[in-house]
């Protein structure tokens, strides 16, 4: 009996020594001008199924492609808007819906 709380603090650091051994390390990158992200305050982020990343700012839409940010605005048929939601169509087309309502 008197055995039993060594036992017991052994235990727990054999648990806590094997999660140790199991934590992640995670890596962070500030992005700004220099990668071609004009604005940002990002206010929604999506991923779509091909991996690129779409920021969504209050100055409009931007897509990340591991190197740099694209914008795309009026120019590429996207109407301007602070805020938009993004979604994938069944054929992985980019779905992005604001106050101008939906477009592709």
């Amino acid at each position: 009996m008197c055995f039993a709380p060594l036992s017991y603090a052994a235990a727990f650091t054999t648990l806590f020594a094997g999660m140790a051994a199991q934590a992640q390390q995670y890596t962070f990158r500030y992005y700004g001008v220099e990668q071609g992200l004009t604005d940002l305050a990002v206010r929604t982020m999506f991923q779509d199924s091909r991996g690129f990343l779409w920021p969504g700012t209050e100055a409009g839409v931007f897509r990340y492609d591991g190197t740099r940010f694209q914008s795309f605005g009026k120019n590429e048929g996207m109407p301007a808007s602070n805020a938009v939601m993004f979604g994938e169509a069944p054929d992985v087309r980019l779905l992005v819906g604001g106050g101008f309502g939906l477009t592709d």
